[in-house]
């Protein structure tokens, strides 16, 4: 049906997914990404989707951000 709850990404580079949050938040969608914590060099660990699935996945980033 082409339809998801959301995506979770570890290890994305940040150029790779700056262009697509602005359209994905047009759409409604959240990121638990913190700029204002967040280097442009470093890899991504983030989850994108609704905020059901942001508040299931955020244990797991924060098990594999701790790694």
């Amino acid at each position: 049906m082409g339809e998801t709850d959301g995506y979770v990404a570890v290890g994305d580079s940040t150029w790779d997914v700056m262009a697509g949050l602005p359209i994905l938040a047009n759409l409604g969608i959240s990121h638990t990404i913190d700029w204002d914590q967040t280097e442009l060099q470093e890899k991504l660990r983030f989850a994108c989707g609704s905020d059901e699935f942001l508040e299931r996945v955020r244990p797991l980033l924060e098990t594999v951000g701790a790694a």
